[in-house]
């Protein structure tokens, strides 16, 4: 699962819309923070501690032995908070995992928040990975960051037309 990320509250929104599975998040040592009790609870709750600086082998298979047990992993594709409202490009990372792993890429565009809005989760169809190769991970970026564009026009769209106001 792909979602773009606008605010620290995004994994809670997306697990409260996923409610019924446990989800596995990829998560940024620096929210850990070194803090003992923060990293027990979010190790408990499906997190898996990713270096952004560096690429972390350990966390990506990690990640892609989670996907081979058939459980949902939620990475955030452009690899930070983006503040601006708009989506920026997505990192080869999450394509990489599902490449791996051969499992399809579900994504989930998470509409920011405008006022005292309740949030809205917009979800494209299955994406499914053509192979493992070099080649093959650039592609399902590409087809992720397209789906992801889809989705935050589609968003957009309903939001102007007043659909989901609240």
């Amino acid at each position: 699962m792909v979602s773009n990320h606008t605010s620290f509250a995004d994994p809670l929104v997306i697990l409260n819309g996923f409610w019924r599975r446990r989800l596995h998040i990829l998560i940024a040592k620096e929210v850990y923070g070194g803090k003992k009790v923060r990293s027990f609870g979010l190790d408990h709750l499906g997190g898996i501690k990713i270096d952004r600086s560096a690429l972390d082998i350990s966390a990506i298979n990690k990640g892609i032995e989670v996907l081979s047990q058939g459980r949902p992993l939620l990475v955030f594709g452009q690899g930070y908070i983006e503040r601006t409202g708009t989506l920026t490009a997505f990192k080869e990372g999450p394509a990489m995992i599902a490449c791996k792993a051969n499992v399809p890429v579900l994504c989930v565009y998470n509409l920011p928040r405008r006022y005292y809005q309740a949030h809205h989760l917009y979800v494209a169809p299955l994406i499914y990975p053509s192979g493992s190769g070099r080649k093959s991970i650039r592609e399902l970026t590409d087809a992720i960051s397209e789906s992801m564009k889809d989705l935050e026009e589609k968003a957009n769209e309903e939001w102007e037309n007043g659909k989901k106001r609240d």
